[in-house]
Formats: C-alpha cells, structure tokens, sequence
C-alpha cells in the first residue's frame, strides 16, 4: 500500500498566488492598454481583486470591515508612497525618493494593523521597521536599474 507523504495545503498559498496573478493582470489592463493613470490603477485593480477574496476560503479571521479597512488603508499608503516618489524624484536622487516612501508609509500601517486584527500580527515594531527599511533599500536598488522609475 503506497503511501501519500505529500505535504497538506491549506488553500492559503494558491489564494495569495491567485490574488498576485488577477492583480497584475488587471493592473496591466488598465495602465498600459486603457491609459488609466499608474495611481489609479493600482487602487481600482486592488479593491476589484483583494476585497472579493475576504469570501474565498481560507476566510480571514476578521470581520469584513476590519479588512476592508485594512486593505484600502495599505492600498492608499501604496498608492501615496508612488506619488510622494514622483514628487522627490526631480529634488533628490531617484535611489532616495522611491526609497524613503516605503520607508516611512509602513510605519503607521503597523499601528492600523495592530489596532484592527492584533491577534494576526505575530511580528514586533522593530521586526516590522527593520521588514520596512529592507523593502525600501530593495525598492531603492530597483530603481536604479529599472527604466520605469526615470
């Protein structure tokens, strides 16, 4: 009798590759054959793909509201940190305008976070600025390779 060792899935993971995928492709939809502005795009792209999911299993362990809340809430510090960067870029070297939004923007998201579903936060604040000073020296190395951020 043949054993089956394979490892159990929750359904999490095909969710959150499911939610990347519709996501990119509506993003791309929108901003590069419809024109819709870059902000723009990103916010009408996440509330049509993300909020829909709260109902696919596995079901978040907060209310729709909470993260519906959440979820706009880190959608619009997405869509600030980019024009934030669109503004600093002809004032300072492009590496530091599109590295000081992701930053700083993430910061008061932990506090939001904390105060909407503090039983799902399982890292400290200097774990989540350390996560955020990581991300922004990504986000800054990006920058200087890719041609979209001139």
């Amino acid at each position: 009798m043949e054993q089956n060792n394979h490892p159990k899935v929750d359904g999490s993971l095909v969710k959150t590759v499911a939610m990347v995928f519709y996501f990119c492709r509506l993003h791309n939809l929108l901003w590069r054959y419809l024109g819709v502005a870059l902000e723009l795009a990103l916010k009408i792209s996440a509330t049509i793909v993300l909020l829909p999911t709260y109902w696919i299993p596995p079901k978040p362990p907060t209310s729709f509201a909470r993260y519906a809340v959440w979820i706009e809430s880190t959608v619009a510090a997405m869509v600030l940190g980019l024009a934030i960067a669109k503004l600093l870029r002809h004032y300072m070297p492009i590496q530091l305008a599109c590295g000081l939004p992701v930053l700083l923007l993430p910061l008061p998201l932990y506090y939001l976070l904390s105060k909407l579903a503090p039983y799902t936060l399982r890292v400290s604040f200097i774990e989540w600025a350390l996560g955020s000073l990581m991300l922004a020296l990504m986000v800054a190395g990006g920058a200087t390779v890719l041609p979209i951020a001139r």
